[in-house]
């Protein structure tokens, strides 16, 4: 605590400091007077939120639409320091960015829309990392022109509003308006328009930076249908088009005598030149395409002190993002192997991987035609210039909400029932499926994958009672009850996207994959929320909740809130609290299984059999503690500043596994372990494995003190490991016969040079301790005629690994690597985590708006601190004089290092006039500077891949995990009606 402490009184320095130069106004100046009422993190009606016991931030809508960015995660983001948005996702999550706050996981921000409850996407992310397992809702799918503002509750509220609020509560209130409207249109496009070109931030030349087109139109309108009731109604249609930050894929593209692959490539597969994009065959990098149309409403009808109300959205958004480039080695059959792969067949393209000799003549290897095409010797080709498939995604999204409130005497009460619902459609398009191909010549390049939905179902019961005891103001009692059913389901796919080895770029969910991937749970929650007010300068709130769930039992966490006014210019807040976090249905219920001809992986329910049976057990509940520390200060008129420092224990948090290996076939067996029938039952000392020089020895060399005998023995028990073994091959009963250990003679069954049987899934892995400090600033001046809000927010955030769980007993742990062999996958040679250091500890917003008669200017700028991540260096090397050193095939494994993301400054500027009263323009910039982030590391990564072509498919030119993408700057312009 005495870091802790230390940290607040820096705080506090630096929020005078900021007081000196005055130079603040936070978002909530863009909050007119009348709206600053909240009704996040508290019970009592009337408050206003500078006058809050706990941190809340208010995003007005005229900021809303001032920003130029495509939902409300961006938006918040861009305003809010503690909130981080995903720059960049992999497959599905490119579509479904996610948002988190304070530097936990999306999962951990509760999302309300009125007060209640979001239902969460169906879509969980299986990527690992930070945004590991976030299932959270998508906000897409709330129109920004439906918001009339947004309350950010930083401040832990597990104890009033239930699981999901261990970070905080975003709550999105919409319009109730029942007169007027507006319409906007506006368009916009990434600077960088370059098909060759150097890469911004990088060494790397012949960059290709295009696209990312975007428009949208949306409306908003304000209806009376009878006297006291309203009807608000809100629609947009939104288009994002693809944008590209590539480069050359230097197997392909030959930069200079040393790269030999690329030659012989080239050579082999000729018609790779003729490939429309080459040489920026690969594309996936950036944003993908994109479509989303959302109607929304928002109604009720007031009399006397009642009002029935509801509100509700329908959203339908379409999406292909692009995959990696598959080159044209990829897919083949072989001539002669069926009746579709036959020597004449018209249009096909042909090729010899060595030379083929025919009535005495010799043709060397590449394209065949002619008598070159012999039977069994000679390829055809699926895809001679390559391919990059896209996956394609059509999801739905909908939520109703219904309620009834009102008071009767001094008693408030809101009866409301809500139903939301998220499904995905998932297709692979100009793809294919190798092993059909391989077998018959023939495959479809449109396959359907299959679908993943989740519904929420939630009904709440709220009551709120002011008692007069005597005090200066009435205590308010609020009770309140939840019954919420939620479910999970996976649909299978077209059968050809899972035979044999499946659809390139995603395996299609099986039957079986869908019968394990059904969930569903009941929860009945209660709460009870005292708030008292012994004097005028001090309050104190305090709840305790309840839950019980029908999966994993129950649970009770508290809140215990307080703030004391020593004048109207200083006050002191602070929290404590418990919380505690459901895994969804979609960590407890997601599989994605892949089956082969040799091999048998995926990532497994975390409820389900093989994951129970290794040990791990049901998923649990993640369980916090925080607390909260805070300063507001007001010490001259039109200023105000408020300091929260924070700390936030979370136990049990859950991460995805690594991935564990049950059979691992190009890892050699020890030298002095013999061989039987399972390649994991023999332990016993003995003679030589047989035929172990058929094997490819993996990491033969030494490591430090050890031998290169001991280093490959220990990777053999690594990747061979007897428990996962036995648990997969007796609960799964089609794992292919060349991944089984047939007998002592490998070549009658077991696949030596690549076959594997390996198992991944989500668990609960670390304890984390999260510190951290906000800083928000309001100032407002007037220069005559000149109005000026400014504004600065600070969030320092650090989190840090207290405790990896163990693995459970059976697995092997590793001495020698024992990165290698934990439930939370660590790199060697650092000195802590690198999820400790992939988002920036330290982000600074600072600016302005300026209002002049009909001009309005407005001007932020944004400091990202430096971030870094492990990644892999490139195996080979470049010598000092330029020369290459061939690739490091006798590496003991790859050599890990730090790929940095320095510390950088945005600028963003919006210029609007109001040209009539009705008419408003608008120009602007988001990174108007057009910044990029540095590229992936030239000297450990990208020059001896360009040099000698030695890699797979290079990744893009930039790191994915920049926290402010790498697109670069985007300009726009926006018309604005009202009326």
């Amino acid at each position: 605590m005495k870091s802790f402490a230390l940290s607040s009184r820096m705080a506090i320095a630096v929020a005078m400091l900021a007081a000196g130069t005055a130079a603040r106004a936070q978002q909530a100046a863009d909050v007119e007077p009348q709206q600053d009422i909240i009704v996040t993190g508290t019970r009592t009606t009337g408050m206003g939120a500078a006058d809050s016991p706990a941190p809340i931030q208010l995003l007005g809508g005229d900021l809303l639409a001032r920003t130029a960015q495509p939902d409300l995660v961006q938006t918040l983001a861009q305003n809010l320091p503690s909130v981080q948005a995903q720059s960049f996702g992999t497959d599905l999550q490119q579509v479904n960015l996610s948002f988190r706050l304070r530097g936990l996981s999306p999962n951990h921000t509760l999302v309300l829309v009125n007060g209640k409850r979001r239902h969460g996407t169906a879509n969980v992310s299986v990527a690992g990392g930070v945004f590991g397992g976030a299932a959270a809702p998508d906000m897409s799918f709330v129109p920004s022109v439906s918001i009339d503002h947004v309350e950010v509750l930083q401040d832990g509220a597990a104890a009033q509003y239930g699981t999901d609020a261990i970070a905080g509560v975003i709550n999105i209130i919409q319009k109730k308006a029942n007169h007027g409207g507006s319409f906007t249109v506006d368009g916009g496009q990434y600077f960088d328009q370059s098909k060759d070109g150097s890469c911004p931030g990088g060494l790397v030349d012949h960059c290709m930076q295009t696209g990312g087109k975007s428009w949208s139109i949306s409306g908003n309108i304000g209806i009376e249908p009878f006297e006291g009731a309203y009807l608000n109604l809100s629609a947009e249609r939104r288009h994002k088009g693809r944008s590209v930050r590539t480069h050359y894929n230097a197997q392909y593209y030959q930069t200079g005598p040393a790269n030999t692959t690329a030659a012989g490539n080239l050579a082999l597969y000729p018609d790779y030149l003729n490939n429309p994009d080459y040489p920026y065959v690969d594309q996936r990098q950036g944003d993908p395409e994109m479509d989303l149309a959302n109607v929304a409403y928002n109604a009720g009808y007031e009399f006397g002190d009642f009002e029935i109300y509801s509100f509700g959205s329908y959203g339908h958004k379409n999406a292909r993002t692009l995959q990696v480039a598959r080159p044209p080695a990829n897919i083949y059959c072989v001539v002669g192997s069926s009746a579709g792969c036959a020597g004449d067949v018209e249009g096909g393209y042909y090729m010899n991987t060595g030379a083929v000799t025919v009535d005495g003549v010799t043709y060397p290897a590449g394209p065949a035609s002619g008598a070159a095409i012999v039977s069994g010797r000679t390829r055809m080709l699926f895809a001679p210039q390559g391919f990059e498939p896209e996956q394609v995604t059509s999801e739905t999204d909908y939520a109703f909400t219904g309620g009834f409130s009102g008071a009767f005497g001094d008693t408030h009460f809101d009866l409301a029932t809500t139903y939301g619902r998220d499904r995905y459609d998932l297709s692979v398009a100009n793809s294919a499926n190798g092993t059909l191909y391989a077998n018959t010549g023939a495959t479809p390049t449109n396959i359907y994958i299959g679908n993943l939905k989740a519904s929420q179902w939630s009904t709440t019961l709220d009551l709120t009672h002011e008692f007069d005891i005597g005090l200066v103001n009435p205590v308010t009692i609020a009770f309140g009850m939840e019954y919420r059913h939620e479910t999970y389901a996976i649909g299978a796919g077209d059968p050809m996207s899972y035979y044999g080895g499946g659809a390139q770029s995603f395996y299609g969910w099986t039957p079986d994959s869908a019968a394990s991937g059904h969930g569903k749970r009941n929860n009945f929650s209660q709460y009870l929320d005292i708030s008292v007010k012994p004097t005028d300068k001090w309050i104190v709130d305090g709840a305790i909740r309840h839950e019980h769930y029908s999966d994993f039992g129950n649970t009770t966490v508290f809140k215990l809130t307080s703030r004391y006014d020593f004048s109207d210019a200083i006050a002191v807040r602070g929290t404590v609290s418990t919380g505690f976090r459901a895994p969804t249905l979609a960590e407890e219920y997601y599989s994605g299984i892949n089956v082969s001809t040799n091999y048998l992986a995926g990532i497994f329910p975390a409820n389900g059999d093989i994951i129970s049976n290794l040990g791990f057990g049901n998923l649990k509940p993640e369980k916090s503690t925080n607390f909260s520390l805070g300063l507001v200060l007001k010490p001259i008129d039109r200023l105000s500043i408020t300091v929260d420092a924070y700390m936030i224990k979370l136990r049990d948090r859950i991460m995805m596994t690594p991935t564990f290996y049950g059979y691992r076939g190009n890892y050699c067996p020890p030298a002095n372990v013999v061989q039987n029938s399972n390649p994991n039952d023999a332990r016993t000392l003995g003679s030589t494995p047989t035929s172990p020089t058929t094997l490819s020895c993996n990491v033969a060399a030494a490591i430090g003190t050890y031998t290169s005998q001991q280093v490959t023995d220990d990777n053999y028990f690594i990747n061979n490991q007897k428990p996962i073994y036995d648990v997969m091959t007796s609960v799964v009963s089609d794992i292919p016969a060349a991944v089984l250990y047939l007998n002592a003679d490998p070549a009658n069954g077991r696949e030596l040079s690549g076959g594997y049987l390996s198992v991944q899934s989500f668990a609960n892995a670390l304890s984390v301790r999260t510190k951290g400090i906000d800083i928000q600033a309001n100032y407002r001046s007037d220069f005559g005629p000149v109005r000026v809000n400014w504004n600065l927010s600070m969030n320092y955030n650090k989190n840090k690994i207290t405790k990896v769980n163990p693995l459970p007993d059976g697995f092997y742990i590793s001495e020698i690597q024992p990165n290698l062999t934990t439930l939370y996958a660590t790199d060697t040679g650092f000195d802590s985590y690198p999820t400790e250091h992939d988002s920036p500890h330290i982000r600074i917003t600072a600016g302005a708006n300026a209002t002049w008669n009909k001009l309005s200017v407005g001007l932020r700028g944004s400091y990202y601190g430096s971030t870094w991540s492990s990644a892999t260096q490139s195996t080979g090397s470049i010598n000092d004089d330029g020369s290459v050193v061939g690739s490091c095939s006798t590496c003991v494994a790859p050599l890990i290092y730090k790929q940095r993301i320095n510390a950088a400054f945005l600028a963003d500027l919006d210029i609007s006039y109001q040209l009539t009263d009705f008419l408003r323009l608008t120009i602007g910039a988001n990174n108007l500077f057009n910044h990029y982030p540095n590229g992936v590391s030239w000297q450990y990564n990208q020059e001896v891949k360009e040099r000698i072509g030695n890699g797979s498919n290079l990744t893009g030119p930039y790191q994915n995990g920049s926290p402010y993408g790498y697109n670069g700057g985007y300009y726009y312009a926006r018309v604005g009606f009202k009326f």
